[in-house]
């Protein structure tokens, strides 16, 4: 699950890993996935061993953003949540497609496909046109999320 998340947050008794292997199995998803989230040799590490790794090993590696304690998870999930409820849900749709865009082509085509999303689609979104008029107006944006 942690692979196909955008943002891991975690407790630090968490334990993960991709055992199959000790199985004389594969875990076809993670084969293809877990590589570009880690990096090659993490995930050769990771899904030729069977290891499970803890919490610490998992960010340090990319597989989780924040590894908290696990008696003050619920206010630290909070803390690190709220930055993102207070954006734009269109801006944040329009970055996260952009940032697959970028995984799935190559990097000229992916410029240009970017480039011509954001001028013809973003842009002419309601809570684009508030934060650049709120940015010269000097004060907090209002969103709307169209």
């Amino acid at each position: 699950m942690a692979m196909f998340c955008d943002l891991v947050f975690a407790a630090d008794n968490l334990k993960i890993g991709q055992p199959e292997i000790k199985l004389s199995a594969v875990p076809p998803v993670a084969l293809l996935v877990l590589p570009r989230i880690v990096g090659w040799k993490h995930a050769a590490d990771l899904l030729l061993s069977g290891r499970v790794i803890d919490a610490l090993e998992a960010q340090k590696i990319g597989l989780v953003n924040r590894v908290v304690p696990l008696d003050s998870f619920d206010t630290d999930l909070e803390a690190f949540i709220r930055p993102f409820s207070e954006l734009s849900l269109v801006g944040l749709k329009y970055s996260k497609r952009g940032m697959l865009l970028g995984m799935e082509m190559p990097f000229l085509e992916a410029l240009e496909q970017v480039e011509k999303m954001y001028l013809e689609e973003l842009m002419s979104t309601r809570d684009a046109q508030e934060g650049l008029k709120a940015f010269l107006e000097k004060r907090k944006p209002v969103w709307k999320n169209r």
